[in-house]
């Protein structure tokens, strides 16, 4: 499409002057091959460049890349450790994804109380994955008091979005609509 190969024109020039963003969204249109010629290599060292600067956003994405291993050797340490930089600036997506990892001990030791930690901070912000897992943290009592009202709250939030997993668990744990 010709708006995205200006988009990537505009972007290039961005990145090639440092900006974070710049950089991270060029990566992004050569990862999925938008207005450029797909380049997983050259998006992971645009990726890279933002990351190393602080970029929430360009962090998130490289740990995602680490935890696939898409362009870069697979390895869950370095996914949580991009990760946890993203998630420490309050990038959602990233805060319930390091929820994730430590709630299966990936690249970190297996705790439900961090999982809980970082779906909480993700589900506060209306991450409604987060807000789903951490219904079922409170519905079990792994890692936070178990209350099955609070269990109830978080997947009605996650269900209004129209996360699937939520309605379920409100329909089985629950046995009614949240409607």
């Amino acid at each position: 499409m010709q708006n995205d190969a200006a988009a990537a024109r505009w972007y290039r020039n961005a990145a090639e002057q440092g900006t974070e963003e710049g950089q991270c969204n060029l990566a992004s249109l050569l990862q999925e091959g938008r207005g450029v010629v797909k380049n997983d290599t050259e998006a992971t060292q645009w990726y890279k460049k933002a990351a190393d600067r602080g970029f929430a956003h360009a962090q998130y994405n490289l740990g995602h890349l680490y935890e696939v291993g898409c362009s870069v050797e697979q390895s869950d340490v370095e996914a949580v450790q991009y990760y946890q930089k993203a998630a420490d600036q309050g990038f959602t997506n990233a805060q319930y994804n390091l929820g994730l990892m430590f709630e299966n001990g990936r690249g970190v030791a297996q705790s439900d109380v961090k999982a809980v930690h970082w779906y909480t901070k993700a589900a506060e912000q209306g991450q409604a994955m987060a807000q789903n897992n951490l219904g079922l943290k409170v519905l079990h009592g792994r890692g936070v008091a178990q209350s099955y009202a609070e269990a109830m709250r978080w997947f009605r939030k996650a269900a209004d979005q129209g996360e699937p997993q939520a309605e379920f668990n409100l329909k089985v744990h629950f046995k009614k609509k949240w409607h």
